[in-house]
């Protein structure tokens, strides 16, 4: 039974499903209806309710809509806000950072006043003292006047009163006033009578010092003379100099104690710097401490290409004089430093020294002729030359061991490039920094000799070039009528180049002059004003004595080259690359050269050097006769043989000269002709020794007499001194000369 039920309830269920299958639509026509357009679909009106909920999401739409523009316009409104706030933070830190170098400008200025009132207060004081201690003397010296006016009255009136007390009284009441009043009156006389019968007081044979003086201390005496220093033809003190000079293009210089900013002047960041160390730091520290700092501003103003160098020359000033004011005092260290740091301020602007010796076909000469770079380049080189002989002077007074460690192989070759480059045969002459450069090898030399007893300083192979160039300034000629005219065969100094060096007063000072003009005295300046080459204006026309001058300094240079070859023969005896046919063959040459020019053109000639030319000649005599005489297994007799007739003739002319002393009034008569100014100039020696003192005595007449009276003969080339003399006649009795040899030398020398 309930079996049937259940498919009975069955059998509903399934037409109910069959019932509502069958009232459906078809599949096709549903898929139809589904995707047919609108146009197809039966036109039917949506409800109310519809309507609602269509229109609801486009209600959301619009507040949506809203919310979006509204967040947009905040966003904008906060970036906007964000911005300003920026840049009022901007403003502010601009308005500290003014603030705080406002407040640092007062604070260094009012600091700087302070200690300008604190010294007029300590001179005003001083001057107070001096003044009390003057009135006190003046006071105790009119009441001493005083006195003694006073006891000089009394004393007559006294002594009449005395008599007539003594004379008209009786009684003995007017007895004892009298003889009161005698008493009183007379005891200034006995003291006066007293203290002159005494014995005089013995006087002290030293002077007091003056409690109230006070004396500089070492620091402040260096500090004073930064501060005075003046380079020789300018007007302004260095400090002064760098005082009107600023930074152009770096924008804050930083080492240690030294800050410099844009547009700040170097001069007084210096003047600080020195302030801040002149009571705190000894004198060793404080020149220490200024040349590393001056160093490394230079080195940054030269490593930027856009800064101008117009600060350099006048810093390496100070460096100079920090050096040479109390040499003792520069440390070890800061010698090397120093030499390593002029060596490559040379390589720095090394195109001063190479500048070419004929002029390009290819210049057209359409620039304008400034000369204010090219002057400041030139100084800073010469006076980096100065700066680098002054170090290597200050090393020789050190020790052989501390000697010995300076010269490492890349000071040596620091060494040799200059040399080369100054001594070059390539370029043209730079006669000033030829001074620094021979100098600088004679210190060398003189210090090769000094270590030589405990081994060679230098090896003998790097001396072989540098003397080949050596040479070739000995042979070139010294015209004092050509002294100014640009001539590779002489010994010149360009008139460009006519300023007074940091060692070396070279010159006339022409340029010096205008070194002032590269400054604006009303503004600080970063670059240095115009300098036209044609309103440049020489006084090395017609100069006398200047000519003089300049061919003493030229015949003092030959000297010093003579002394490099005599220090070199002694360290290096034994090596043929230093003595061998060459040096011999250009020192006969020169002999030769030298007597020939003093026969043909200074004889006769006003000239103060003629005695410094005869000197030279006896300093070749001595070298040749070092060669030939010591060192003769080292030339060999081929090599003598090419020189051997010039070497004969130059001897023959010291040996053949006045067998007897010639008679003392024909000398006078000759110096009247040959040596005139010489003449003047003892005349005046013994006019200002007759004005300041008294009479000259008789052995310094003679003494006098005597120099004149021997230097005529030497400068006609007729009488040499008796030593060198000795050397010729020597050399020549050792020279191996056959008789038809002697002949045809005869023959050439006329005799």
């Amino acid at each position: 039974m309930s079996m049937n039920d259940d498919s009975f309830l069955d059998d509903d269920d399934d037409d109910d499903i069959l019932l509502e299958l069958g009232s459906r639509p078809p599949k096709i026509a549903t898929q139809f209806f589904s995707t047919a357009p609108t146009q197809f679909l039966p036109d039917t009106k949506p409800s109310s309710q519809e309507q609602q909920q269509q229109t609801a999401p486009s209600d959301n739409d619009n507040v949506d809509s809203d919310l979006k523009m509204e967040l947009t316009k905040a966003q904008g409104e906060a970036s906007m806000l964000r911005d300003k706030i920026n840049l009022l933070n901007q403003e502010r830190e601009l308005e500290k950072q003014a603030q705080k170098s406002n407040k640092e400008t007062t604070e260094s200025s009012h600091k700087h006043k302070l200690e300008q009132l604190q010294k007029e207060i300590q001179y005003l004081q001083d001057e107070n003292k001096f003044l009390n201690l003057e009135s006190k003397r003046l006071s105790n010296y009119n009441r001493s006047k005083q006195r003694i006016s006073r006891s000089g009255t009394p004393d007559t009136a006294n002594t009449s009163n005395v008599t007539d007390t003594i004379t008209t009284t009786t009684t003995s009441a007017t007895n004892i006033s009298t003889a009161t009043i005698s008493t009183a009156y007379t005891s200034p006389l006995v003291k006066k009578r007293k203290i002159e019968e005494s014995t005089p007081v013995p006087r002290k044979n030293y002077i007091s010092i003056n409690p109230t003086r006070v004396t500089p201390d070492e620091t402040s005496e260096f500090f004073d003379t930064l501060m005075l220093h003046k380079i020789c033809g300018v007007e302004l003190t260095t400090i002064e100099i760098l005082r009107r000079i600023k930074l152009g293009h770096i924008d804050t210089f930083h080492h240690g104690s030294l800050i410099i900013k844009t547009d700040d002047s170097i001069g007084d960041a210096i003047i600080d710097l020195l302030l801040k160390h002149k009571k705190s730091a000894k004198l060793n520290n404080f020149i220490d401490t200024l040349l590393e700092h001056v160093g490394s501003l230079i080195i940054q103003i030269s490593m930027d290409k856009k800064e101008s160098n117009l600060a350099v020359p006048f810093l390496i000033v100070l460096m100079q004089q920090s050096m040479i004011f109390r040499p003792s005092a520069v440390p070890y260290v800061a010698l090397k430093d120093i030499f390593i740091f002029a060596c490559d301020l040379i390589k720095k602007f090394q195109h001063v020294l190479k500048e070419s010796l004929h002029e390009s076909p290819f210049e057209l000469y359409v620039e304008p002729q400034i000369f204010q770079y090219e002057l400041i380049d030139t100084l800073i080189v010469f006076y980096s030359f100065d700066m680098l002989e002054t170090s290597l002077r200050i090393l020789q007074s050190h020790q052989v061991d501390a000697i010995k460690g300076f010269f490492d192989e890349s000071t040596m070759k620091s060494i040799e490039y200059i040399y080369k480059t100054t001594l070059a045969l390539s370029f043209k002459t730079k006669t000033n920094v030829i001074f620094n450069t021979v100098e600088i090898l004679n210190i060398l030399s003189t210090m090769a000799l000094m270590v030589s007893s405990n081994g060679n300083l230098i090896e003998y192979k790097w001396w072989s070039d540098c003397i080949i160039r050596l040479f070739n300034v000995l042979n070139k000629e010294i015209d004092n009528r050509k002294l100014y005219e640009e001539d590779n065969t002489n010994l010149y100094l360009s008139r460009f180049d006519d300023f007074y060096g940091l060692i070396r007063n070279i010159g006339n000072n022409s340029i010096g002059r205008v070194i002032v003009k590269l400054i604006d005295g009303d503004k600080l300046q970063s670059i240095p004003k115009v300098i036209s080459k044609d309103d440049l204006t020489f006084d090395t026309e017609d100069n006398f004595m200047n000519n003089n001058e300049l061919e003493k300094w030229f015949l003092e240079l030959k000297e010093t080259i003579l002394n490099i070859i005599d220090n070199l023969m002694i360290i290096y005896s034994n090596e043929r690359d230093i003595i061998n046919h060459e040096l011999l063959k250009q020192m006969v040459q020169m002999l030769t050269k030298e007597q020939k020019f003093m026969i043909e053109k200074k004889i006769g000639q006003l000239s103060m050097n003629l005695g410094l030319r005869c000197e030279i000649i006896e300093h070749l005599i001595s070298i040749v006769y070092n060669i030939l005489m010591n060192h003769n297994d080292k030339l060999g007799k081929e090599n003598v043989k090419d020189i051997e007739s010039e070497l004969i003739l130059a001897l023959w002319r010291i040996v053949a000269s006045y067998v007897k002393k010639p008679n003392e009034d024909d000398i006078m008569d000759n110096v009247q002709l040959i040596d005139k100014l010489y003449e003047m100039r003892i005349s005046d020696e013994i006019e200002v020794f007759d004005e300041s003192m008294e009479d000259m005595p008789e052995y310094m007449l003679q003494e006098l007499k005597h120099d004149l009276v021997d230097r005529a003969p030497r400068i006609m080339q007729l009488q040499y001194n008796k030593i060198y003399q000795e050397m010729a006649r020597e050399i020549l009795e050792a020279l191996d000369i056959s008789l038809e040899e002697m002949d045809s030398l005869y023959v050439a020398m006329g005799v």
